[in-house]
C-alpha cells in the first residue's frame, strides 16, 4: 500500500497510474527503435511503442516509416514492426531518420 492517501486512491482509479507519472516526469519517448544484427549478416530496425499505450500516433508513426522505407532499395520488411537492411549504414541512417521526425 502507497503511503500517501491521494496516490493510492490515484491508483485505485487507474491501474497503470506508475507508468503515466513516470511519462509525464520522465519525457521519454513513447516510440523507441531498435538496431538488431541478424544471423544472415544483415541489420534489421524495430520500432516499438516503449510506453504500450497503443495510440494511434503509433500506427502512425509505423505507416510513415513504411511509407519511406517502400523507396528505399536494399531494406525489406520482414514484420509489421520489422524491416531488414543489406547494411549497418543504412540501418543506422533510417534509425536517426526516424527519432529526428519522432522526437519530442
Amino acid at each position: 500500500m502507497t503511503a500517501d492517501p491521494w496516490q493510492h486512491m490515484l491508483k485505485q482509479l487507474e491501474p497503470e497510474y506508475d507508468k503515466y507519472k513516470d511519462i509525464t516526469e520522465y519525457g521519454q519517448p513513447a516510440f523507441m527503435i531498435d538496431l538488431i544484427p541478424d544471423i544472415k549478416g544483415k541489420f534489421q530496425i524495430r520500432i516499438y511503442d516503449n510506453w504500450n499505450l497503443d495510440s494511434k500516433e503509433f500506427d502512425v508513426s509505423i505507416f510513415w516509416a513504411t511509407k519511406q522505407l517502400a523507396t528505399w532499395p536494399n531494406c525489406r520488411r520482414i514484420a509489421w514492426d520489422r524491416w531488414q537492411f543489406k547494411t549497418r549504414k543504412d540501418a543506422e541512417k533510417f534509425k536517426t531518420l526516424f527519432i529526428l521526425k519522432w522526437a519530442r
